[in-house]
C-alpha cells in the first residue's frame, strides 16, 4: 500500500476548505477532516470527495483538548447521527499534563460505551 494511504491529512490554514479537499484528492490521502462546528461542510466535503476512497472524518476538540466530556459527547452524538464514519477526539489536555488518569479513564470509557464493537484502531 502506498504511504499516502496511511496519512490523515490536516488542513493548511492558508487553504480554503475546498483547496484542502482538492489537495487530499491530488495526493490520495487516507483521511481528511471536516469542521465539526460547520455541519454543512460535511455535506460539501462528501460532494467534493465523491468517487474517491478518502474518508471524511470528524474531529472533536482538535487540537486544544479543553472541552468538557459533556460537550465532547454532544458533538460525538451529532456526528454519529449524521453518519460520519470516523470520529477522532482529543483527550482532556489538562488531565494528560497533570497525569489525572481517573479523568482520562472516565473520558475514554464513556466514548467506548458509545462505540463498543465499532472500533478500528
Amino acid at each position: 500500500m502506498a504511504v499516502e494511504k496511511y496519512i490523515d491529512y490536516i488542513d493548511d490554514p492558508n487553504d480554503t476548505y475546498e483547496e484542502y479537499l482538492e489537495k487530499a484528492k491530488k495526493y490520495n490521502f487516507r483521511c481528511v477532516f471536516f469542521d465539526g462546528e460547520d455541519l454543512d461542510s460535511y455535506q460539501k466535503g462528501l460532494e467534493i470527495l465523491k468517487g474517491t476512497d478518502i474518508v471524511l472524518a470528524g474531529a472533536i476538540d482538535f487540537p486544544e483538548g479543553v472541552m468538557s466530556l459533556e460537550e465532547k459527547m454532544k458533538d460525538f452524538e451529532k456526528m454519529a447521527a449524521m453518519g460520519v464514519p470516523e470520529i477522532d477526539y482529543v483527550l482532556n489536555q489538562k488531565a494528560v499534563e497533570s497525569r489525572d488518569f481517573e479523568t482520562i479513564e472516565k473520558e475514554m470509557t464513556t466514548f467506548l460505551g458509545k462505540i463498543a464493537g465499532k472500533i478500528i484502531l
